[in-house]
């Protein structure tokens, strides 16, 4: 395996004062996986409570991240990997 880093994000709203489940098909088991949710704008606050990975019998990987928001504004999810020999 080749060593190398990525990055991929997508940019959501999410209402103030909910909580919320973000599904991504974003990830594979080959590589070492990172996940953030970040407020995009100014006096925003956010909370990933919980991050949970599943997979189906041909191993597609969904990551599930379930977040609040007392502000509510536009988030950004990022995914970021690392891979290594």
């Amino acid at each position: 395996m080749s060593t190398g880093t990525g990055h991929t994000w997508r940019d959501v709203f999410q209402a103030a004062h909910t909580s919320g489940t973000w599904s991504w098909p974003v990830g594979e088991r080959e590589r070492h996986w990172t996940f953030s949710f970040r407020p995009l704008q100014a006096n925003s606050d956010c909370q990933i409570h919980s991050h949970v990975t599943t997979s189906d019998n041909n191993l597609r990987q969904i990551d599930h991240l379930v977040v609040s928001t007392n502000t509510g504004n536009n988030f950004r999810i990022s995914a970021t990997w690392v891979s290594g020999a």
